[in-house]
């Protein structure tokens, strides 16, 4: 049995309403992959219109053409910034919530994340360098590790020995651990 995909109809959508408003699918040439229009009855014949006819016919044709990708435009910048509007709604309405739900769910197990329908949420983990007493860890690090200080007089985490901060070997360093929490949506898959 033979499988093929099916190419779904193009969709308009109002950026205002956000109604869908479908095109009769025989306006979907899926070996373009674009909207086609076909000849109108007002059109002039290609081998029969003359210089004129054919300049002022493409060059009102192009200027419409033009009109609605700017329209287009406009309209699409305008749905992503409602989509985008209504993406904070949810965060700000649900995911606080849905945090300490899914903190709650998670506690005691091994796993730190959660498949749902559409997507997968969790918490992750990340571990970095905090300065808790600058002063003595600057010296320290003058006269352990002096590539660790920039001249600006600061210490430049990354080059502290991590064995030393791991097992606290560098006063007014220590190892913190922390969690984030993220929402994944799913991928598309074919």
């Amino acid at each position: 049995m033979e499988h093929t995909k099916t190419i779904p109809k193009p969709l308009w959508i109002d950026p205002f309403t956000g109604e869908v408003l479908d095109h009769k699918a025989d306006d979907f040439d899926p070996s373009l992959g674009i909207l086609i229009e076909g000849p109108h009855p007002d059109d002039p014949s290609p081998e029969e219109a003359e210089l004129e006819d054919i300049g002022d016919y493409l060059s009102r044709q192009y200027t419409l053409i033009d009109a609605e990708v700017s329209a287009l435009k406009t309209q699409f910048e305008r749905r992503v910034s409602a989509l985008n509007g209504k993406r904070k709604y949810l965060a700000f309405t649900y995911e606080g919530h849905f945090e300490r739900l899914l903190k709650r769910d998670l506690e005691g197990g091994k796993k730190k994340s959660r498949d749902f329908s559409h997507g997968r949420a969790g918490f992750r983990t990340s571990k970095r360098v905090e300065i808790k007493d600058e002063q003595a860890a600057l010296g320290w690090a003058a006269m352990n590790c002096t590539e660790a200080i920039r001249k600006s007089v600061s210490l430049v985490k990354s080059k502290l020995p991590k064995d030393m901060v791991e097992d606290g070997s560098v006063p007014g360093v220590e190892r913190v651990e922390s969690s984030k929490f993220y929402m994944q949506p799913a991928k598309e898959r074919n």
